[in-house]
């Protein structure tokens, strides 16, 4: 591996450090106080499960990027951060719709158990507000990536 790829590497896993911190705070902040919550995991237990979801879908929505952007780019003026957000938003946007399955019922309800954000109204409330900012921070996250990692480019004198 060399040093090039060896620091793009330690840049996208300090980034998607930050973002799993930045997805938490905010999550944690919008459960924090959910009366729904106060029973089985808690607020904090739902919403680091939910972050660590949230950064593994970035983290292949950023994977969908890079290999769309290197084998569609030659075909198609298609960016790599463009990529990204579209499949980022399409996951955030989807999450409440998959999550619950149905007459009070969740999906991963015994394993990692994340029902406080959809309870009620509150899967709307992510389809329109959460949604929109994880995308947000993913789009953040992938053009810091892409800043970072760029190879400097020389100037001829």
């Amino acid at each position: 591996m060399n040093s090039m790829s060896r620091r793009t590497l330690w840049t996208r896993l300090a980034l998607a450090a930050l973002y799993f911190a930045a997805t938490f705070s905010y999550l944690f902040y919008l459960n924090h106080g959910n009366t729904l919550c106060e029973g089985g995991n808690g607020p904090l237990i739902e919403s680091i499960r939910l972050a660590i979801g949230c950064t593994a879908w970035t983290l292949f929505a950023s994977f969908c990027g890079a290999i769309a952007s290197q084998g569609l780019g030659r075909f198609f003026n298609i960016s790599a951060i463009s990529v990204t957000v579209i499949v980022a938003l399409s996951g955030f946007a989807s999450l409440p719709l998959w999550i619950y399955t149905g007459y009070g019922h969740f999906r991963f309800e015994n394993i990692a158990d994340v029902s406080c954000f959809f309870r009620e109204d509150a899967g709307i409330v992510f389809f329109i507000i959460v949604a929109p900012v994880l995308t947000a921070l993913t789009f953040l996250y992938e053009y810091l990536a892409q800043r970072i990692t760029k190879k400097p480019t020389r100037a001829t004198s």
